[in-house]
């Protein structure tokens, strides 16, 4: 995710670090590039977002019906800031589509009778 927020010094980062215990400095710096270097509006952000998940997450597995350690990064900031790899894991455009998919009648070119 490419922000346009001009560049961010080290001492800013170390100043979101120091505040909110979050050392991910890569998305840091993605966060403080797209408020363009406002450190108190990062340092809100991310205070806000971790205070609505809290410490603890119910398991989602009823036999195992406990509290369990929540992902430490807040979502809502990791989601804005972070890097997604779900794109890159899923199936491309062109894997399974009619043109190259044997079980669709016709659905492959050299199979076809022009």
């Amino acid at each position: 995710m490419a922000f346009s927020g001009g560049p961010v010094s080290a001492e800013q980062v170390e100043m979101v670090v120091m505040v909110t215990g979050f050392e991910d400095r890569p998305m840091i710096t993605n966060a403080l590039q797209g408020n363009h270097g406002n450190v108190e509006t990062v340092i809100n952000e991310y205070l806000d977002d971790a205070s609505k998940v809290g410490p603890f997450q119910a398991h989602p597995s009823p036999p195992l019906a406990q509290l369990v350690p929540a992902d430490p990064i807040p979502p809502q900031f990791k989601r804005k800031y972070g890097w997604d790899e779900a794109a890159f894991s899923s199936e491309r455009e062109s894997e399974n589509t009619a043109g190259n998919n044997t079980a669709i009648p016709g659905g492959h070119p050299s199979s076809r009778n022009i």
